[in-house]
């Protein structure tokens, strides 16, 4: 995957829970697999310290919208450094995304013996399961033969 550069000519950025009055730095990175970044620095008012003190500790969502309110980037705050300079505080946060990109590939493999009975899978699945109860019918006294694995929220779906 190649490296997308595109930008903002006109307009304002809006970065909710960190009021800044100026962004000096702004980085985002995304790749398959992995948790999108966001790496922005800038100056926030004085007056805007005690709101700064309560984000740290906090998993605090941030978003990044950009004009009329279009998210670029919503993620957890990791990390935010705070440095105070002339009446002004500089601020340095990195966010990383609620979630990731899955490359979205299907991928075949076998993952048992392929000569095994769709019967004998199930109960040997089943007696690691306590307490389980498996009503098998005649159209499980078959070979298993091979697999589509995919991933999905909340576990893994086995499709012949």
């Amino acid at each position: 995957m190649g490296e997308e550069t595109s930008f903002i000519t006109e307009g304002s950025l809006l970065v909710e829970q960190i009021p800044f009055m100026e962004i000096s730095a702004l980085e985002l990175n995304g790749q398959l697999n992995e948790h999108a970044s966001l790496r922005i620095c800038g100056k926030v008012p004085e007056s805007e310290e005690r709101q700064l003190t309560l984000l740290a500790p906090h998993k605090t969502e941030i978003v990044l919208k950009a004009g009329q309110g279009t998210v670029l980037f919503r993620g957890i705050l990791k990390e935010l450094d705070v440095e105070h300079s002339a009446g002004l505080i500089i601020v340095e946060a990195k966010v990383l995304s609620h979630s990731f990109l899955f490359e979205g590939k299907k991928k075949r493999r076998p993952f048992h013996n392929e000569k095994a009975m769709v019967r004998d899978i199930i109960q040997a699945v089943s007696s690691d399961t306590k307490p389980s109860d498996v009503i098998l019918g005649e159209e499980c006294a078959c070979e298993a033969g091979s697999f589509l694995m995919q991933h999905h929220a909340g576990g893994v779906l086995l499709c012949r």
